[in-house]
């Protein structure tokens, strides 16, 4: 089983984005990042996102081994999510440490 969903557009000043989730054998998680008229930014579609399978409490999102979210800090994102065969539980804006 897949669900889909998108958050609102959001004002974000951090940089990445972590997760708290749970998928079962087969299951995954995926993040884009889109712009204003819901498109992906480059690098930060659904296609571009690595893997994140398993059981996470705080696990920072990437594309291709990028780990910021591409927005540069202009203009309202959104975040669209697809989830198979698990659960998401948080999503956290954070800045580098």
């Amino acid at each position: 089983m897949e669900g889909h969903f998108r958050t609102f557009q959001l004002a974000i000043p951090q940089h990445r984005v972590h997760l708290n989730f749970k998928t079962v054998p087969g299951g995954s998680v995926k993040v884009q990042v889109m712009d204003r008229k819901y498109q992906p930014l480059p690098g930060r579609s659904f296609d571009d996102c690595d893997w994140l399978v398993g059981d996470h409490l705080d696990q920072m999102v990437s594309w291709k081994g990028k780990t910021d979210l591409g927005h540069e800090g202009e203009g309202p994102i959104s975040l669209g999510f697809r989830v198979r065969c698990g659960e998401l539980y948080s999503v956290e804006f954070k800045d580098p440490e």
